[in-house]
């Protein structure tokens, strides 16, 4: 096969890599370029490591092409991006049958059921520390080619941006764009004037096809969820910020929508609030964050005056609801539950920007929530302090923050600590995050505290 191609300078390797997305794309490129450019080695994979496990014919021949002309031929590498969800629902349902080996088995409501909540579980997971779609180019393209993709500009509104190294030039296409970006970006990347891109549908000719369109028509993330994907390096790099805000309205539960653009005098009563709760509950057990998360989660877009207002207002009677279940159901494990995902996820921030708020009720029943979440915890709430030695003239103050990042809850506090009378205060910080940022430094390094833990 190897002697049907001439591999030198004017006739360098092509390859096409890619890390979850793209796999249709690749394949439609790939069979143009043959077309265009037949004298030169067409490879493609999703990886260029030494292990040939579970790779195809062809993938152990882009490798073994890679290892024996690199750094003797000019090699052209393309290779992908897309929006991480669209790329998260694609891969699930290419390797829908090893992560379901039953979902041919099941009728298509069971199937489109345990689908979404896959899909939902594996993005609650989500987190930046372990993002793949950076990590692949990192331990791809950096490590490979010597080239850190992400401290170069992309060019975003082109839709693709050519990037030169020492022993290749790279071609990174935005998927979304590829239909209108795909003859300029090739022309200036391989001369190859007016280039045509042959229509490959795969997924249309997979037995999902059906179920695939409707779960990208029904499936709706939560914007917690949403929040943690579109803030990562990758997402950042590659898309502007109005992008990721379509996405997150693309991908928003869409009966979460309809919740906060509702009218003003609509009638909100715990009847309804118990029909909306249950409409998120896919499964007996499955605790339906999509909810929660829209009422109680950091939702960072409101897109008309009086929506925060709305918004409030729905979470008030949403935050009645649970409440009472949660205390009423002290011993329901699906309360439990619900509890447990309340305490860790809530944040009342959204509120802030509303006129009507009065936050003491919320933050009165959020309290009585967590009670009841450490009590089935088996932790101590009650405690006696020790009477106060006679010598000990200041008061010991404890503070307790989940962090000291450079944030405005971080700057608008630390003054109210540092500005207290030492001479009657004994301050100690406590955070649960070493963030290690100069604000952090600062209280650990001045006389703001006696000691910060």
């Amino acid at each position: 096969m190897l002697k049907d191609f001439s591999i030198n300078n004017e006739f360098p390797p092509i390859f096409i890599l890619t890390y979850q997305m793209g796999d249709q794309e690749a394949a439609s490129i790939k069979e143009s370029l043959r077309e265009a450019k037949h004298n030169n080695f067409i490879g493609y994979s999703h990886s260029l490591s030494h292990n040939t496990n579970n790779h195809s014919q062809e993938q152990i021949i882009t490798k073994h092409i890679f290892n024996k002309y690199w750094g003797k031929v000019r090699f052209k590498i393309i290779t992908f991006v897309q929006d991480p969800i669209s790329c998260i629902v694609s891969h699930l349902f290419t390797n829908v049958q090893k992560y379901l080996s039953h979902i041919r088995e099941v009728d298509e409501s069971k199937a489109l059921n345990e689908i979404i909540i896959s899909l939902l579980k594996t993005l609650n997971k989500f987190e930046n520390k372990n993002d793949g779609f950076s990590g692949w180019f990192d331990s791809h393209i950096k490590k490979w080619f010597q080239f850190d993709i992400f401290k170069e500009p992309f060019n975003k509104g082109a839709g693709y941006s050519i990037y030169q190294t020492k022993h290749s030039d790279i071609l990174v296409l935005r998927l979304e764009d590829l239909n209108t970006c795909h003859q300029k970006a090739f022309y200036e990347f391989l001369n190859i004037p007016g280039f045509t891109l042959f229509s490959i549908n795969i997924g249309t000719n997979k037995w999902y096809a059906h179920l695939y369109q409707q779960v990208v028509n029904s499936i709706r993330f939560p914007v917690y969820d949403l929040e943690k994907m579109y803030s990562t390096k990758y997402s950042k790099h590659f898309y502007t910020m109005e992008e990721l805000l379509n996405f997150k309205l693309k991908w928003t539960n869409q009966t979460q929508t309809r919740f906060l653009y509702k009218q003003s005098d609509s009638v909100l009563n715990e009847n309804k609030i118990q029909n909306d709760f249950n409409h998120f509950d896919l499964s007996t057990d499955y605790i339906p964050v999509s909810f929660i998360t829209f009422m109680f989660g950091m939702l960072h877009f409101y897109s008309k005056i009086g929506d925060s207002d709305r918004h409030y207002c729905y979470s008030l009677e949403g935050l009645n609801y649970i409440y009472n279940q949660i205390y009423h159901n002290q011993d329901s494990n699906f309360w439990q539950k619900v509890a447990l995902y309340f305490s860790a996820k809530t944040n009342f921030s959204t509120v802030y920007f509303s006129s009507v708020s009065n936050m003491k009720q919320m933050f009165v029943q959020r309290a009585e929530i967590l009670k009841i979440v450490l009590q089935n915890q088996n932790c101590t709430l009650n405690y006696s302090f020790p009477v106060r030695q006679p010598k000990q003239h200041r008061i010991r103050l404890g503070i307790i923050k989940e962090h000291f990042k450079e944030n405005t809850e971080t700057y608008a506090s630390i003054p109210v600590f540092e500005y207290l009378d030492h001479d009657q205060f004994e301050i100690f910080l406590y955070t649960l995050e070493n963030a290690n940022t100069p604000i952090e430094k600062y209280s650990q390094s001045c006389d703001l505290c006696h000691q910060n833990r």
